[in-house]
């Protein structure tokens, strides 16, 4: 909901792009007719199990490789993580095979929940965003990767670049978007 309530919705749609909400709300009727606009369609975020104990190891293998600067091993290790823990989900890559998006958004890129929708992106060549919605989340594990990221300051930036292995040109210093309704003089 940060990204609806603070109208960032709004203005994509106002300047004529299509949006696609994936959501476990597309079911909930009081949620779709809160935020349904034109040119705005819901789609569903199916669970993923991560009960799995590998996807920590997997994620602190990821931190070791970025602290240590193996960068080549990283993106290797990158694509291994795709393939095996967050592999592309049919019924996304189906979704955007007839969207065509520009660009994939995960609201949450600290969870499972949205690995599976940027790995269908990713699969199709499509360009994809991650939002890190606190400021001490990359001390914990980022499992949704992306290939552009979102953060909150200048230390999360360089948290991204050392604990994640970014390239710093893909790190996005914007604020936390949450607390943008709180300073709206509306």
């Amino acid at each position: 909901r940060d990204l609806l309530c603070n109208g960032f919705l709004d203005l994509l749609l106002e300047a004529g792009h299509e949006v696609t909400v994936i959501s476990p709300a597309d079911r909930v009727p009081a949620f779709t007719a809160e935020w349904q606009r034109p040119g705005l369609r819901f789609e569903h975020l199916y669970g993923f199990d991560d009960s799995k104990s590998h996807l920590a190891r997997s994620m602190q293998f990821r931190k070791r490789l970025a602290r240590g600067g193996r960068r080549r091993l990283l993106k290797a290790w990158l694509r291994v993580e795709q393939r095996y823990l967050f592999p592309p989900k049919a019924e996304y890559v189906e979704l955007m095979n007839k969207l065509r998006p520009a660009l994939v958004v995960a609201t949450n890129a600290t969870t499972t929940n949205e690995a599976q929708v940027v790995s269908s992106a990713g699969s199709l060549g499509i360009k994809t965003l991650g939002v890190v919605g606190s400021w001490d989340r990359l001390h914990k594990f980022l499992y949704t990767r992306t290939d552009h990221i979102s953060v909150w300051n200048d230390v999360n930036r360089q948290e991204a670049v050392e604990l994640e292995g970014f390239d710093p040109s893909v790190v996005h210093v914007t604020g936390p978007a949450q607390f943008d309704p709180y300073f709206d003089r509306q």
